[in-house]
């Protein structure tokens, strides 16, 4: 992700039970690398990214 990172943006949003991070690419690589970071490092939650 670190070759990504210009194509990857990260917003921090509050919500009701605390915070949220939207990260979002229009790059299909780097969208493939969010996945792939995020399954690694989280396998038990849902994931929640999307190509904008």
């Amino acid at each position: 992700m670190k070759s990504l990172r210009h194509e990857i943006q990260y917003k921090l949003e509050t919500t009701k039970k605390g915070a949220r991070i939207r990260i979002t690419t229009k790059d299909p690589e780097a969208l493939r690398a969010c996945r792939s970071s995020r399954a690694s490092r989280f396998p038990s939650t849902k994931p929640a990214i999307r190509l904008m």
